[in-house]
């Protein structure tokens, strides 16, 4: 072979090599550029003031290069704050501004030239409260929660049941809330978005089972005071020895009681609780019959409501947190029993 025609041959050779590993890298250098993955809230009335958060990704710029510019549209945001991954900047919509959507744009400093990121479309600017009215549909579920009484209302007004459409209603942000049913928890309260001329449909789910009271109040200490090893009691240890940070290294509340003039209730002082001092109405010592099934139980509050029992009609069956606050974990038998064989005691809890 010719030693010219080799020698551009292998130069033709080369440059081809090289413009197929630049095209190669052309589509990854296009994906590490930085794009905008989602947008929130993706929309709002004219009229309004929103905090909008735009989350990128791909090649994002560093944390400190804080974004030039914001904008939704032509409006400009205010109060820019950037992570290194998420902008966030708020924006007072005109009550003027034409509806429909509106591209996105962040734009970051560079050394030559700035870095600008879009999302076509990315923002939607809904009528506002001046561009008329619409309505709203809301459908209740299951079945049986509708059936037994759930209904719903927007903005506090009339109650409504399920499939009702309320019209004439302003166009912009409204509330919608769910009715109490017995056995049932209601959803909780919704917002909604009314657009002028259009009808919003909107669901609401009722779970079957009471709605737990979620009470707050102040939790007694154990009345531990003893620290264990291995097996073995032990003087309590010091901070950053063996087993240091048991139960009796920690004092709370001490449990602390007061029994009404007439003999009937107790008063826990920590956690503001009132108990009824035993099983029974008579005050005598607990025997069998006092035992009682869960059923048996709920229906012994509603005897015990009835009778006024100790100046109360409020009486109900405690949570299980509450029943915890009263056991002791100190080991020590109420009878002050303090021998080995505990085969003769009644234990609190049985299975």
């Amino acid at each position: 072979m010719n030693k010219k025609v080799f020698r551009r041959t292998r130069k033709g050779f080369l440059q081809f090599v090289i413009a197929l590993v630049i095209m190669a890298m052309l589509p990854s250098l296009a994906e590490a550029q930085p794009t905008i993955q989602s947008v929130s809230p993706s929309s709002a009335n004219a009229g309004e003031t929103v905090t909008v958060t735009i989350t990128l990704q791909g090649d994002i710029p560093p944390a400190d290069a804080t974004p030039n510019s914001v904008k939704i549209g032509t409006l400009v945001g205010t109060n820019i704050t950037w992570n290194g991954s998420v902008v966030m900047a708020a924006f007072s919509i005109p009550a003027s501004e034409a509806a429909g959507t509106k591209d996105v744009t962040v734009e970051f400093p560079a050394p030559t030239q700035p870095i600008t990121v879009t999302k076509t479309g990315g923002f939607e600017v809904l009528s506002g409260s001046s561009g008329g009215t619409g309505s709203l549909k809301v459908t209740l579920s299951p079945s049986d929660a509708v059936n037994a009484g759930a209904k719903w209302q927007v903005d506090g007004g009339s109650w409504q049941v399920s499939e009702t459409t309320v019209s004439d209603l302003s166009a912009g942000t409204h509330t919608v809330s769910f009715s109490t049913v017995s056995g049932w928890t209601a959803p909780s309260g919704k917002s909604v978005t009314i657009t002028n001329g259009q009808t919003a449909s909107l669901t609401g789910t009722y779970t079957q089972g009471t709605t737990q009271q979620n009470l707050s109040y102040s939790i007694a200490d154990t009345g531990q005071t003893k620290c264990y090893g291995d097996s073995t009691e032990m003087s309590c240890p010091s901070s950053g020895a063996d087993f240091y940070g048991q139960d009796a290294q920690y004092l709370g509340n001490q449990p602390s009681y007061t029994l009404s003039s007439d003999g009937k209730t107790v008063v826990d002082n920590v956690t503001k609780l009132t108990w009824m001092k035993g099983p029974n109405t008579t005050l005598a010592s607990p025997v069998s019959t006092d035992k009682k099934t869960y059923t048996a139980a709920q229906a012994w509050v509603t005897t015990v409501n009835s009778m006024n029992y100790g100046g109360f009609g409020d009486w109900r069956l405690p949570t299980i947190k509450e029943l915890y606050s009263l056991i002791q974990f100190n080991g020590t038998d109420p009878s002050t029993f303090t021998g080995t064989d505990t085969s003769g005691l009644t234990p609190f809890i049985d299975k």
